[in-house]
């Protein structure tokens, strides 16, 4: 069995995002959810967070289609001593860091933010499709639409987990909508699966 001991990331602002609508499956839009501080609670739901879709077009930029500013009334984020500092230790003595970093991590806390930061967006529009261009490179290379958790801190961007969208095998609006648009081989032909299932 192999341990991971990853560092903690005190992310200014997190989320997650989707690399096509998580609600109709449309490959042409990405949206991006996120809040300040950890991405727990974009994930977790406690708190209502920005939301932005992009629509993206064949080998070009994603552009924002839409912004909706999230109530963001309050923030987790880390609480205590800076794990990094322990990390020489921690693959010296291992069973000791493991009691070390429970009782002097202090784990997270929930702080609330102010009526100012609540009204305006935790990223720039640049920021969202810079998220949104990375994206599509994690899509392309897993080639799959994918769920991304992702966090920034001092402008730097952190990728903490992709994964598969898993309503994605679901037919999508646009499939349904150009389901006759292939034209047909031979005269007698004529395929659906409308009423398949």
């Amino acid at each position: 069995m192999a341990v991971v001991i990853q560092e903690m990331v005190a992310c200014e602002v997190s989320g997650v995002l989707f690399t096509c609508d998580p609600l109709t499956s449309n490959p042409s839009k990405i949206t991006i959810t996120a809040n300040y501080g950890l991405g727990e609670s974009v994930v977790s739901g406690s708190a209502e967070p920005d939301t932005w879709v992009l629509q993206r077009k064949d080998n070009e930029r994603p552009q924002l289609l839409t912004t909706a500013i999230g109530n963001k009334q309050h923030k987790i984020i880390m609480q205590g001593e800076d794990i990094c500092s322990t990390t020489k230790f921690c693959i010296t003595y291992l069973p000791e860091f493991i009691n070390y970093f429970f009782i002097n991590s202090g784990g997270t806390v929930t702080e609330d933010i102010g009526d100012d930061l609540r009204k305006e967006s935790c990223l720039s529009v640049e920021a969202v499709e810079n998220l949104g261009q990375v994206a599509i490179k994690i899509e392309e290379f897993y080639r799959s639409a994918r769920d991304i958790e992702w966090g920034i801190l001092n402008d730097n961007l952190y990728i903490f987990q992709s994964r598969p969208v898993t309503n994605a095998t679901a037919e999508t609006d646009y499939e349904i909508k150009h389901e006759f648009d292939a034209p047909l081989r031979c005269e007698n032909e004529y395929f659906t699966i409308a009423n398949i299932g």
